[in-house]
């Protein structure tokens, strides 16, 4: 015991004289450079990219070892690791802006205190050896994004997913769980944490406008506005709905700023491409474009940015108008 703690203190001094990264490398397997630049997360949905509010978001995910001469050794998921409980840490970022025009602010990801006991505490049996140019699948043990990040608003979130090995092993102390901080097989590897590339969701309305720009207008050049843009109604209601070109009404308004472009406008009469239409839940309408119901006959009078938002009346009988997003011309 004696000669035991003689060389545990001959080895602390000895490291503690090397540079940072050297004792890095007498301490573990690889550093934490080398292991973060082999890994990759990659991750996917596996649920729609356009969906309603609170309608669940899952993705798939896959950890691979780019490194083509050696294994790495990695913790594959179990229950408890989105809660960051047991290794390794698995958990969600996210970011928001309601149009495309808008700045990105982060969202608020949650965090669930206490557990139920049930889970995969002894988290040591899930070690692996991931071989060069493997790749391990972690879909299966994968916590839902809305688990953790809520869905709600309409608009654009763009979602990361994490992976970290944080040398704390188990962090509560369970029956039938590995010893707290134990690292058992990954004692020798150093904390490490990789993330994948951003996953993008919509969230939309039941009913909601939606304009693509095609183009933008230029100074002295006349252009229908179905040349610049395409407008459709889409339908998330979750049921057909009604259509009569009589009743809807579109009213399309310019952002008025001092850098504002100015635009000469006038209505053409344009034979819609319907008079009662059902449209099917999940589909679409054509508003300003092919075989739409409105149009318009545009000369922009300066080179100034032209800004634009529609507003849509008559979906349905007594309902309240829809309007969509500003969204400046340019080309796509």
């Amino acid at each position: 015991m004696r000669n035991t703690l003689c060389l545990a203190a001959f080895l602390t001094l000895a490291l503690g004289s090397l540079p940072p990264a050297e004792a890095d490398k007498a301490l573990f397997e690889r550093t934490r450079e080398d292991v973060e630049a082999a890994l990759e997360l990659t991750a996917a949905l596996r649920t729609p990219a356009r969906i309603r509010p609170k309608e669940p978001v899952q993705l798939t995910a896959q950890l691979v070892n780019r490194d083509g001469k050696q294994a790495l050794k990695v913790v594959r998921p179990g229950n408890g690791c989105g809660w960051g409980i047991v290794e390794p840490h698995i958990r969600y970022t996210a970011r928001y802006r309601a149009t495309h025009d808008d700045p990105w602010r982060n969202v608020a990801v949650r965090t669930f205190q206490g557990m139920c006991g049930m889970g995969d505490y002894r988290w040591q049996r899930l070690v692996t050896e991931l071989a060069p140019g493997a790749t391990l699948d972690l879909t299966s043990r994968l916590p839902a994004a809305s688990s953790f990040v809520d869905f709600t608003r309409p608009g654009h979130y763009e979602v990361r997913l994490h992976y970290a090995f944080r040398r704390k092993g188990t962090t509560e102390k369970l029956p039938q769980a590995d010893a707290v901080g134990d690292l058992g097989p990954m004692r020798r590897m150093p904390a490490y944490a990789v993330v994948s590339e951003p996953i993008h969701v919509q969230i939309v309305r039941p009913l909601e406008v939606v304009v693509e720009a095609l183009d933008r207008p230029v100074k002295g050049v006349a252009r229908r506005l179905s040349d610049l843009v395409h407008v459709r109604l889409e339908n998330w209601t979750g049921k057909p709905l009604m259509l009569t070109a009589k009743r809807l009404r579109l009213l399309v308004r310019l952002r008025a700023s001092p850098q504002a472009g100015r635009v000469r406008r006038k209505p053409i009469s344009t034979p819609a491409g319907f008079t009662v239409r059902t449209l099917p839940a999940g589909a679409s309408a054509i508003l300003v474009g092919p075989q739409g119901i409105y149009d318009e006959a545009w000369v922009a009078e300066d080179g100034g940015p032209v800004e634009l938002h529609v507003t849509v009346a008559g979906v349905q009988p007594g309902a309240a108008r829809l309007r969509s997003a500003w969204i400046k011309l340019r080309r796509p």
